[in-house]
């Protein structure tokens, strides 16, 4: 059975140890507000595209690759 594209996103972002809280959808971006469960801090995720426009379980890892590297820097 397929899964829907955010319950893909939240196992990915599980294995990089992070939880995805909620999802804030706005008419040009959509935010992601995390969990990272190492240092039990919050953090927005501004997406670079639409949450919608993800087509693939390969488009989601990518993102969370993306996600991870950013959070990472800052």
């Amino acid at each position: 059975m397929v899964k829907s594209l955010t319950e893909v996103l939240r196992r990915e972002l599980s294995t990089q140890g992070l939880e995805l809280l909620d999802i804030y959808v706005f008419r040009d971006k959509d935010v992601l507000r995390l969990l990272n469960k190492r240092t039990n801090s919050v953090h927005f995720y501004v997406m670079s595209k639409k949450l919608s426009s993800l087509t693939s379980s390969e488009d989601v890892k990518n993102i969370v690759l993306e996600i991870k590297k950013n959070l990472e820097r800052s």
